[in-house]
């Protein structure tokens, strides 16, 4: 099985499947299955996926369950939010507005985008992925609003695009599903369609886009934008990728 990789880094899966005893005759059961684990986990394997059998009689909570408890609230989709971007004039943060506007997770559509964006030829390709049951590309759809007095640099407005992040529910970097926790799924790429001078000013709104992995139907992490702000408290955001429910 070949290894999907995310910035460079291999992505960790830790897998907790849960046992309990049910009479005495199933002790020998489980002691054979915490063997098997003991040698599977001392032969390794190549994506570096560990294993954890977990005798827990009282079905405590799963990560999904604890990360839920600890979950951080966000700007659902078609929300805007009051954010800032460096200006070229001063390198100084200035007040914008951002909005995520739609999550495509359709394989085909999203290919389509990804494949449109690599003949670009904007600097860099995203690269492609091994067919996976997992894992798979999401396009998250975002605008950034302008104001008129926002200060254009010599050519214009060209630094558009925040930079965004993938977190857990509870701003970690481990996204959970069930009894699995999945790491390594933070970075995103921009392929937006960046002005390059003399065609974005103040009043502008740019229309961006993200692409980055997520395990498949999981709707459950948050969108951070790491904010160039003064402010500490201003410093990150995050974002739903769904609307919230009334």
């Amino acid at each position: 099985m070949k290894q999907l990789t995310t910035n460079g880094q291999p992505m960790k899966t830790t897998h907790k499947k849960i046992f309990t005893r049910r009479g005495a005759a199933l002790l020998a059961v489980f002691l054979c299955l915490l063997l098997c684990a003991g040698l599977l986990a001392g032969c390794g394997g190549s994506d570096n996926a560990s294993y954890y059998i977990v005798d827990d009689s009282d079905d405590g909570p799963t990560p999904e369950e604890e990360q839920a408890e600890k979950a951080i609230d966000g700007v659902s989709l078609g929300k805007w939010q009051d954010s800032y971007m460096l200006s070229e004039r001063d390198d100084k943060p200035y007040p914008v507005k951002v909005r995520f506007t739609k999550i495509d997770s359709d394989p085909k559509k999203v290919q389509e985008q990804i494949d449109e964006f690599n003949v670009s030829a904007a600097g860099y390709t995203i690269p492609s992925m091994d067919s996976s049951q997992t894992y798979g590309y999401v396009i998250a759809h975002y605008e950034v609003k302008f104001p008129e007095d926002y200060p254009d640099g010599d050519y214009g407005i060209t630094n558009v695009a925040p930079e965004f992040e993938i977190r857990g529910i509870d701003g970690s970097e481990v996204i959970s599903v069930g009894k699995v926790n999945h790491e390594g799924l933070t970075k995103t790429f921009e392929i937006g369609y960046q002005p390059q001078g003399y065609d974005f000013h103040a009043g502008d709104t740019y229309e961006g886009a993200i692409v980055y992995l997520m395990v498949n139907g999981c709707t459950s992490y948050r969108i951070l934008e790491i904010v160039p702000a003064k402010d500490a408290k201003d410093a990150q955001h995050f974002y739903l990728p769904e609307k919230k429910k009334k």
